[in-house]
């Protein structure tokens, strides 16, 4: 009889777990690099999207045409073909490159009403020390004193000349290119004042590069400033009491000791009960001093003598008088005393000097 022998016909295959842990592997990596691709996908477009947005159709965003204009209002440039070359902020401080010594230059002849901007090259004694709209200080515009709301000059304009480009048509009868100022309701002609100019700048080629628009036009960035000395100007931002009454004819500045002290009634045409919504708000809108309306620091001043008291409020009606007895070289004060003290001391109603301007504005708190 014949026995068929029966065998273990199981293979043993050794790697097989490690294959299939391989696979799985590559599959997660293809997941995972494809997201990666999608995602860099995905922010290149938003990318181009927001650059689209941004350019318009123009090719160069407003910032950078503003940024390179500012440096070289400010810094100067070493280009020669750029319309500001030499006549900028920092060349009227310092004259020429490198220069150390502000203000210490002697300038041109001045007054000078024949020179015209085009003739002019950098020159370093500019630096002249004094801010005046002449040949000297090219970029300087100036209020007319003797017709409010008007310009008396225009920035990079002297003697009938500007420094647009010469490729330019001219306007009209002296007429500007730009009216950087809406604020203002012209300039004063130099010589006939009963005309009225409406723009307040003109265009220069600082040699920004040759643009491409989208639909193919190349253009030429070209700039136009109108530069104002804040001389003899109030920053309604700090100065005034909020304790002080603008209503009422009185001192308000005393001693000089701080913004305080600067009367703004003095300069501002509005209702003087208006004054104090620069302080405290008018209801709708809130004024500088926050909900509280009062300054954010308690302040500190230090002691004074009897012979020598420092109106500190600034708001004291009272004069100084001679000494009232014939043997006393002293003076007396009157209210002044009322803050002055032998030892220093922290005043109790929160003082003007105690706002900050850079500080919140709410709640208040007490150093």
């Amino acid at each position: 009889m014949a026995c068929r022998a029966y065998h273990d016909r199981t293979i043993f295959r050794p790697g097989v777990v490690l294959l299939v842990v391989m696979a799985m592997l590559a599959l997660f990596a293809i997941v995972g690099l494809s997201f990666v691709f999608y995602a860099e996908s995905a922010a290149e477009s938003a990318r181009f999207r927001r650059q689209a947005e941004r350019l318009d159709d123009f090719g160069v965003t407003s910032e950078k045409l503003f940024s390179y204009a500012l440096g070289q209002l400010i810094f100067d440039t070493d280009n020669p073909k750029s319309a500001m070359y030499g006549h900028s902020l920092g060349r009227s401080m310092y004259g020429s490159p490198g220069g150390t010594v502000p203000f210490s230059g002697l300038g041109r002849p001045h007054p000078d009403t024949e020179q015209t901007l085009p003739g002019l090259g950098p020159f370093d004694g500019i630096n002249v020390p004094y801010t005046y709209p002449d040949i000297n200080n090219p970029f300087l515009a100036a209020s007319d004193p003797d017709h409010p709301g008007f310009l008396k000059e225009r920035s990079f304009f002297r003697n009938g000349s500007s420094l647009r480009p010469a490729t330019l048509l001219a306007p009209p009868n002296g007429e500007g290119d730009v009216r950087n100022i809406d604020s203002l309701d012209g300039t004063t002609h130099p010589t006939n004042p009963a005309v009225k100019f409406h723009n307040d700048a003109f265009w220069m080629d600082l040699d920004f590069p040759i643009m491409t628009a989208k639909d193919g036009t190349r253009y030429k960035p070209l700039f136009a400033f109108s530069v104002l000395d804040l001389d003899g100007r109030l920053n309604l931002g700090v100065v005034g009491n909020y304790k002080a009454d603008y209503t009422q004819t009185g001192s308000t500045s005393r001693c000089g000791l701080g913004t305080w002290e600067i009367n703004p009634a003095k300069v501002l045409t509005i209702d003087k009960s208006e004054i104090a919504n620069l302080f405290k708000g008018n209801g709708t809108s809130r004024g500088r001093l926050g909900i509280d309306n009062a300054p954010d620091n308690g302040v500190r001043f230090p002691g004074t003598s009897d012979y020598a008291r420092i109106d500190f409020t600034g708001r004291s009606t009272d004069t100084v008088k001679r000494a009232a007895l014939a043997y006393s070289h002293f003076p007396t004060f009157g209210a002044w005393a009322d803050l002055g003290a032998s030892t220093a001391q922290t005043v109790a109603d929160q003082h003007a000097a105690g706002f900050d301007y850079f500080a919140a504005r709410s709640p208040a708190s007490v150093s």
